[in-house]
């Protein structure tokens, strides 16, 4: 009798997969199709059909294997996951692998509704603690030296918060509400509303953290000491891990909008603390801690301990490893530490075009901020190439109509003023301006620095009317929106001064000097390096007026606070000696005038070079003072 032979085939792994769009509150998630996925391995790119769905698999992969996400990618759509590319994924005939994209059209609208109402909220808690501290101040129940440095600690966090609104919207706008509780739902709802107080208390009915965070840690202790329900075990304990530290964030970002930046850093160090091989949350915490906290030296701590997980999860050339890099080149530039700070910015780019390509915003960041150091260093032309190259970029990607690419063009002009070209500098502050004064109310420090910076252009062509019409507008935004005690507006006032003194006006050039001087020992203490330009404009106009005795004495004020703020080997210390060198050659006192101008030319030559414009004015005054010493 015949048998029937039965052919037995495997059945192929397949690994089914899905592409949606992210959820909000009054928008359901739904497949998006057209998207092309590409998996490491698989010969053929994906393209996600009715629903967002999508299937794949490749030979030799069974249940458990591992594959990789290598792209994910469709015209107006942005991908929410960064780092879903290049993450390692196991095969599953159960769990599709997931994928969450957000059209850049809600991307833009979900963030400018948050930004708006962040905005307005910080701008009112502002008024509000502004008008409590003139209360204070009026009833006698604060001494002015208390109502100076709180109301300038006010308008430093003020300006930061406002700078910091357009990433934290982002971030909310870009959450995903899918698969949420409801109160987790509620309390994202409320922070993107603005409605902090009721998402600190939602936040706050879930429990004290100490004991969730208590729970959390038996729980992972748990786990490693038994295989029994493990699986199970370890999916809750990462929830409430990832619920935790969500809730350390959402109460960072509260207290962040109250202006309470020691509980902001707590919280965000908390959820640092929760799981210390987490490169992102030690990076949100470094952040904090250099930007609004200027504790450079902790940030510096969580920085280099974050370039070294990154390396060890990534490899050397990852995305966190470049971040972690310019970060640690940024707090070096801090410090002026230039080489160091150069040679991670451009370990940071070098990785970044690797990684991104050269058509990236993070590569023409890492290009513009290498040209800040060299402009810092002094080096205009390698300033202009790096900075030109980050232009580029950015009107490519960006277009010309972005604040990215309009700080750009004021970073550039800053350059040309610097190199004393002044009408290219002019050229590309009017560039900056122009995107700038759409949004007077919003980007205001940006306004009032391009008004100021215009106007110090004007002033060294000598066109001091349009010098005085820039400045008066940057001091009239200043006063406007940050009162009469602020840091811009005692620039404003010097600048103006300059510019009187420049006309021959010593009057009034003299008038706003101190009332620049005024605000900044007020607000910066008495050894500032503010006040020492304050003192060192002051001796200016005693020595045009020939009081020199009056000259020497500012112009030593200026000195004495200059080398103990940057050492003997700095710039401003060899102008300060350059100046003092020229009272004392007006006065006839030869020896002491040589002194003075040796002293600033050792310093010019070591810090500047020989050939800069400075060192060769005090070569030139030394060999005048020369001259008249041999004459009978």
């Amino acid at each position: 009798m015949a048998c029937l032979a039965i052919s037995l085939v495997a059945e192929v792994q397949k690994q089914q997969g899905i592409v949606r769009t992210l959820e909000k509150a009054k928008r359901p998630s739904v497949g998006i199709d057209g998207v092309t996925v590409n998996i490491l391995e698989y010969p053929n790119a994906l393209v996600t059909k009715k629903g967002g769905k999508f299937s794949f698999s490749i030979p030799g992969k069974k249940q458990g294997d591992s594959y990789k996400v290598s792209r994910v990618q469709k015209k107006g759509y942005t991908l929410v996951d960064k780092h879903l590319q290049g993450r390692q994924y196991s095969y599953s005939a159960s769990v599709p692998l997931e994928i969450v994209m957000v059209s850049d059209k809600h991307l833009a609208s979900d963030k400018k509704l948050i930004e708006d109402k962040a905005f307005a909220r910080a701008k009112r808690i502002y008024e509000t603690r502004i008008a409590d501290l003139e209360r204070q101040l009026a009833e006698k129940a604060i001494s002015d030296s208390i109502y100076y440095a709180e109301r300038e600690r006010l308008n430093d966090d003020y300006d930061k918060y406002i700078e910091l609104i357009g990433e934290m919207a982002e971030r909310y706008a870009m959450t995903d509400y899918k698969g949420l509780s409801e109160i987790n739902r509620q309390i994202l709802e409320c922070i993107e509303n603005a409605e902090l107080e009721r998402a600190d208390s939602l936040i706050n009915s879930k429990g004290d953290f100490d004991q969730r965070e208590r729970e959390l840690r038996e729980q992972q202790e748990l786990n490693q000491a038994t295989a029994e329900f493990l699986a199970k075990s370890q999916r809750d304990a990462e929830f409430k891990l990832n619920d935790l530290a969500e809730d350390y964030y959402n109460k960072y970002t509260i207290h962040k909008g109250k202006y309470q930046n020691d509980s902001a850093a707590y919280y965000l160090m908390r959820r640092s603390a929760l799981d210390t091989t987490n490169v992102e949350w030690i990076y949100d915490a470094g952040l904090f801690v250099e930007d609004f906290m200027a504790d450079y030296d902790s940030a510096m701590d969580y920085y280099l301990r974050g370039l070294r997980l990154a390396q060890e999860q990534f490899g050397n050339h990852s995305k966190w490893a470049a971040k972690f890099h310019h970060s640690i080149g940024s707090v070096c530039a801090i410090k002026a530490d230039y080489d160091e700070a150069l040679d991670n910015m451009q370990k940071a780019l070098d990785i970044s075009e690797l990684v991104l390509g050269t058509e990236h915003s993070d590569v023409a960041t890492f290009y513009n901020n290498i040209g800040l150091i060299y402009y810092y260093k002094g080096v205009y032309d390698k300033a202009l190439e790096y900075m030109q190259k980050d232009l580029d970029i950015s009107e490519r990607i960006l277009g010309t109509d972005h604040l990215d690419v309009a700080t750009t063009y004021h970073n550039i002009g800053m350059v040309y003023y610097s190199n004393s070209d002044y009408d290219k500098a002019l050229d590309y502050y009017q560039k900056a301006l122009v995107f700038f004064e759409r949004d007077v109310d919003y980007d205001y420090p940006y306004v009032a620095g391009s008004f100021n910076d215009i106007g110090r252009v004007y002033n060294d062509k000598g066109d001091y009317e349009k010098a005085l019409e820039y400045y008066q507008k940057s001091l009239s935004i200043s006063e406007r929106l940050l009162g009469t005690e602020h840091p811009y507006v005692s620039m404003a006032y010097n600048n103006i001064g300059s510019v009187y003194e420049s006309k021959g006006d010593s009057e009034k050039a003299l008038e706003y000097y101190q009332k620049s001087l005024g605000i900044s020992e007020r607000l910066l203490g008495s050894e500032h390096p503010d006040v020492a330009t304050s003192y060192n404009n002051i001796g200016f106009i005693y020595y045009d007026r020939a009081d020199y005795e009056k000259a020497l004495e500012f112009y030593q004020k200026s000195l004495s606070i200059y080398e103990r703020v940057n050492g003997t080997n700095h710039s401003d210390v060899a102008m300060s000696y350059n100046n003092i060198g020229a009272v004392y050659s007006r006065k006839g006192d030869y020896d002491k005038a040589l002194e003075y101008y040796q002293k600033a030319l050792d310093i010019r030559e070591r810090v500047l070079g020989t050939q800069h414009p400075d060192t060769q004015t005090t070569k030139e005054k030394i060999d005048e003072v020369k001259e008249l010493m041999s004459q009978p």
